[in-house]
């Protein structure tokens, strides 16, 4: 989600308060039911757009997790290969 997603949720549900507004001028018992249906809602979409942030950050997390055991698996295989070379060097030696 991007920061653009985020205002575009929070412009719907101002403009959905203000469509209250005009609502409870003409039937007010509606109006408040709305009001509460709106609020509910609101409460899910910022708990799943925590959800979504988290999620983000721990994709993120694993990805340079990966990156890093990548590096050092590669540096791993090196260091096996010049501790191979070496022993064998000194093999030959003796």
């Amino acid at each position: 989600m991007t920061h653009d997603s985020y205002e575009q949720i929070d412009d719907l549900f101002k403009d959905i308060r203000l469509g209250l507004v005009r609502v409870m001028e003409s039937d007010p018992t509606v109006a408040e039911d709305m009001k509460n249906l709106v609020t509910q809602l609101e409460l899910w979409v910022d708990s799943l757009v925590a959800d979504s942030l988290k999620l983000k950050h721990l994709q993120s997390l694993l990805r340079k997790t990966a990156e890093l055991a990548e590096k050092l698996r590669e540096k791993l295989e090196k260091g096996t290969e010049v501790s191979k070379r070496d022993s064998t060097a000194g093999d030959k030696a003796h």
